[in-house]
């Protein structure tokens, strides 16, 4: 990540951050046991795989939460990326066996943040992403949003609700 940034800062390449969380992710573990819980991981992981390239680098930060850094990618193409991401989480649940309590609906939230070439860390930029995230989830979930520096900006900030 400290690359990504050294590079994105001395070519002023763009560079993107999501937050991604597990919506409802305790519930799944209480409800339905931690080896579904795990299997809604690896499908989180398996959603990655297929829409990140292999530059982007995809992490696991802990519990239901994961972090994704976008190398020469700008604000726009991060959203795409994101909603491509959501979009891919959500049908995930259609591709698994999940036994006879019948699928595990989930869904997750994404907050999307620019790096900016005068952060001195990735964690200005994580710590934007979080808020954008904290807000999708505040919003109901299962959404994409986009951090804004002004506060009434927010509404504009979503991309897409859910359905």
């Amino acid at each position: 990540a400290v690359h990504q940034i050294a590079l994105a800062r001395r070519h002023e390449r763009p560079l993107s951050v999501l937050m991604i969380d597990l919506d409802r992710f305790k519930r799944i573990n209480d409800t339905r046991g931690h080896p579904a819980g795990d299997l809604v991981l690896k499908a989180m992981a398996s959603a990655g795989k297929h829409i990140l390239r292999q530059s982007d680098i995809f992490a696991r930060l802990g519990g239901e939460e994961f972090a994704v850094l976008l190398p020469e990618t700008d604000e726009e193409r991060a959203i795409v990326i994101a909603e491509r991401l959501r979009q891919a989480v959500a049908k995930a649940r259609f591709e698994h066996d999940w036994g006879e309590q019948g699928p595990i609906p989930f869904t997750i939230s994404i907050g999307v943040a620019p790096c900016f070439k005068d952060d001195a860390a990735i964690e200005y930029a994580l710590k934007r992403a979080d808020r954008a995230l904290y807000d999708a989830k505040q919003d109901g979930r299962n959404r994409v949003k986009v951090w804004s520096r002004m506060p009434e900006a927010k509404a504009s900030g979503e991309v897409r609700a859910a359905g």
